[in-house]
Order: structure tokens, then sequence, then C-alpha cells
């Protein structure tokens, strides 16, 4: 046999394949992460952008406004006439300045009413209502309004511009609606539930005298 016809076939196997030059990734081998997605996990949150960073509810958030309310000049007969009509339990009470001085309840001008001798119609308003007033103001935190209630045990806050008038009135339904309604972009929940069952167990404690 000629020699030229003899090929080993050790030395053809050894020859590099044309498709087969680029170097085999094996399975397990993780890829390297494109330039946006090292620039996404390198980025520090601080530089992040600033719709990023979401803030605390605060009373004009949550609020009912502008608030149903009676003057302390008032008769009984126009305050029951307003919580029929706005369907509210109670009314904060202002002055001549429109600056809350107290609350009166539907229970309060019964009483009032009982007790004097006298019809709604010419019972006053100052003579029933309760004089001991917790306020907030329109950019005090949901948690203060929630600490407000709870030392307080009342279950509605009047809201106070920075005039000191009367602006709106903070229930504590509307404590409960912010705990469990979707959120706006950018705000945080306020309220949570182990704090709404913390401040509805307070509301339902007796009231020290």
């Amino acid at each position: 046999m000629s020699a030229s016809h003899l090929q080993p076939a050790d030395e053809a196997s050894q020859r590099p394949s044309a498709t087969n030059t680029a170097p085999a990734k094996s399975r397990g081998a993780k890829q390297e992460p494109g330039a946006k997605a090292l620039a996404k996990t390198a980025a520090p949150k601080s530089a992040r952008s600033p719709s990023s960073a979401r803030r605390e509810p605060v009373a004009a958030d949550v609020m009912r406004s502008p608030a149903i309310c009676c003057a302390e000049h008032d008769n009984l007969n126009e305050a029951a006439r307003l919580m029929w009509e706005h369907d509210v339990g109670a009314l904060p009470v202002v002055n001549r300045a429109h600056a809350p001085v107290g609350m009166i309840t539907d229970r309060d001008a019964c009483m009032a009413a009982y007790t004097q001798g006298v019809a709604l119609v010419h019972g006053a308003v100052a003579s029933a209502m309760s004089k001991t007033l917790v306020s907030c103001n329109v950019s005090a935190p949901i948690a203060e309004v929630r600490e407000l209630m709870t030392r307080a045990q009342v279950r509605r806050v009047p809201v106070v511009a920075a005039d000191g008038t009367l602006v709106g009135v903070v229930g504590l339904s509307d404590i409960v609606k912010e705990a469990h309604a979707p959120l706006p972009k950018g705000r945080r929940r306020g309220t949570s539930g182990p704090m709404l069952a913390q401040l509805v167990e307070a509301l339902l404690q007796p009231k020290a005298d």
C-alpha cells in the first residue's frame, strides 16, 4: 500500500473544526448580566427616582370636607335637623369665627331637651354641647389622629386649618376606610389591622369620670 494513502486515525481526529472554535458554555455556568441589569442592581436606593418615596397619610387625605357643623348660638332643633339631613350622629360646634368650640351628638340634644323640660326649638346648642374639644391640624399624620381618638375615646375629630377655622372632620369610619381602601400612588398605609383593632377596643372601654 502506498504511503500517500495512509492517514493515522488519531491525526484526523486531532484536526480543529471550523465550526467548533467558540468555547462551549457549561450547563451550570451563569451568564454575565447586561449593562442595564448591572446598573439597576448597583444603583443605591437614594439614587432612585424621588417618585418611588411614599409619604405617610395625613388628616387632609381622609377627612370629610366641608364639615357639617352648627353654631353655638343655634337651637337644638337646628342641630337635630342637620344631623338628620346629613345622616350623622354628631356635629362640631363653631363660634362666630368658624373655629370649633365643642361637639354635640344626637344624644346630647335629646337629653338636654328632656332634662331642661323644653322643646328642641327652645333649647340652646351651647347648653348641650360637650366643651371638651379634641381637634387636629390638617397636616397631622393619621397616627396622631388615631392617638387622639384613643386617648380621648372619641369617634370624631374636627380638623382645623392653620388659622384655627374648621375645615373638616375625621371619623372612625374614615380611619377604617383608609386601612382598607386602595392606596393612591406615592402614599403608604397609615393604619394596619392591629392598629385599628386597638383603636376600636379603646373606644369601647367605659370612659373615666
